[in-house]
């Protein structure tokens, strides 16, 4: 491929104009990362609240659990209120 046709491929991405966006921006990146370290990593909620602390922890882990809920129609396996 020449070079044109690898920057065609490059994915755009809007950078935040605000603090606003910015903290959205990071709070989203967060999220997916406590994401995939509870669902493809397999790391417990209580390891990851050592990691994130106990408040934002649990506010992640709502979040990931909701958000599983959505997308398999269940509970993660394991997940205890």
């Amino acid at each position: 491929m020449n070079v044109m046709e690898e920057l065609n491929k490059l994915t755009i991405v809007k950078m935040p104009k605000t603090r606003k966006e910015e903290n959205n921006l990071i709070d989203a990146l967060t999220q997916a990362q406590y994401n995939y370290n509870r669902e493809d990593v397999g790391m417990s909620a209580e390891d990851l609240a050592t990691i994130f602390g106990k408040e934002k922890g649990a506010k992640l882990e709502k979040n990931y659990v909701e958000s599983y809920e959505q997308n398999y129609g269940r509970k993660p396996d394991g997940y205890t209120e």
